[in-house]
């Protein structure tokens, strides 16, 4: 019972920057409905099976992904998306918050090994912090 349990926290982590912004951003089709620009695909060519989960936010359709963090540090978070070779580095705003295991956790907080979830948008190499106040895109590192 606690596998299964377990099993099903992780299914709902959610790296979503903001628990509130999920209830201003609408549902916008599915995965395979996403058409990754040639330069998203050439950094992350697997980047398709990491993908939980499609928005509209603003007008703009961001992809959640899903991966697990491999360092934390220098004010930089790396992730290993899932089902894929490919990491993605960004720098988090200070007040950046995620959600691992369905609580909210500060970016400054997050640990190695923990699995998350996080936006990008479909058009460009970016990670979007999604809130309240709207979509701030996030620096990411080479």
């Amino acid at each position: 019972m606690k596998k299964a349990a377990f099993v099903l926290a992780s299914i709902a982590v959610s790296a979503v920057f903001s628990v509130s912004a999920q209830t201003q951003s609408t549902s916008a089709g599915s995965c395979s409905d996403v058409k990754w620009k040639a330069d998203v695909l050439q950094k992350y060519p697997d980047i398709n099976k990491a993908c939980v989960d499609v928005v509209v936010r603003d007008g703009v359709r961001y992809v959640k992904v899903s991966g697990k963090v491999r360092r934390a540090a220098n004010g930089a978070l790396t992730v290993r998306l899932d089902h894929s070779e490919s990491d993605i580095t960004w720098k988090p705003g200070a007040g950046d918050t995620v959600l691992i295991e369905g609580e909210p956790l500060a970016v400054t907080d997050v640990k190695v090994g923990q699995s998350l979830r996080f936006y990008m948008p479909e058009d460009r190499v970016a990670v979007a912090n999604i809130s309240d106040s709207g979509v701030t895109s996030r620096e990411v590192v080479p």
